[in-house]
């Protein structure tokens, strides 16, 4: 509930640009009912472990896979903004105006480009999981949701928030200038992947109307995490209080 109360203060207080984009992504969701975000192999209990090999290359040959990776952006497009909005001022306020669309660009091409990736390693193990778990009497989502809460309370976990507060300068002139940009944006890739992976597999193990509740906590939780100031990785770390600061300020006016 404290996750959803800061979320909702963390968006309140968003550019304009960021906020049209995040409802952009919800509505192409629901309008071209996209979910879940990926490819419904239909395994049956008796012949799963040969099955699972036939349907997958038969799901790569499909429109199933154009579906899991159009569903994949719309998620992105819903989900990630909100994240992207103190990055993305770092980009603009240490570019120069000539440049500021160009490394804007940049950085979120690479930020998509490493989130697809991501997403074709997470729709694979997704349906490994619900391969191996067909004959048992565990329910796919109820792993990954143990899967997320044991990566909490790692310090793995707290080491990639701690890293999603980095904000490297940027070299303002010549090549050097777009190369920077589109590093930072591999880089903020990376470790929001290492930050939010075990969320996105919840999302990708829900079905119907459970698949919108995960998608909305998961951002939640994440918005929540991001106002937490870095602190030192360790057991447990990754489940502590925001810093009142970062709830009170107002985030990413200046983008707007």
């Amino acid at each position: 509930m404290r996750a959803a109360t800061v979320a909702w203060l963390v968006l309140s207080r968003l550019p304009r640009s960021i906020l049209i984009a995040t409802v952009t992504g919800w509505v192409l969701m629901v309008g071209a009912n996209v979910a879940p975000a990926m490819p419904d192999l239909c395994l049956s209990a008796a012949t799963y472990r040969q099955e699972i090999v036939a349907r997958t290359a038969a799901t790569l040959e499909s429109a199933d896979l154009v579906l899991g990776i159009g569903s994949w952006l719309a998620m992105l497009i819903a989900m990630m903004p909100p994240l992207l909005s103190s990055p993305l001022q770092h980009v603009w306020r240490q570019s120069l105006s000539r440049r500021r669309w160009r490394a804007a660009g940049l950085f979120l091409c690479a930020y998509v480009f490493g989130w697809l990736v991501a997403g074709g390693l997470l729709i694979s193990c997704a349906v490994l999981a619900e391969a191996l778990l067909i004959e048992t009497r565990f329910d796919p989502i109820v792993v990954a949701v143990v899967i997320a809460l044991a990566w909490q309370a790692t310090p793995l976990k707290q080491l990639a928030l701690n890293r999603c507060h980095h904000r490297p300068p940027l070299t303002v002139f010549g090549a050097n200038a777009e190369l920077d940009a589109f590093r930072f944006g591999c880089e903020r890739a990376f470790w929001c992947v290492g930050t939010c992976w075990a969320f996105m597999l919840c999302t990708l193990l829900s079905n119907n109307v459970l698949h919108w509740a995960v998608m909305a906590a998961a951002m939640s939780v994440s918005l929540f995490e991001r106002t937490r100031e870095p602190q030192a990785p360790a057991w447990f770390s990754a489940l502590g209080r925001p810093s009142s600061s970062a709830v009170r300020r107002p985030i990413g006016r200046g983008a707007s």
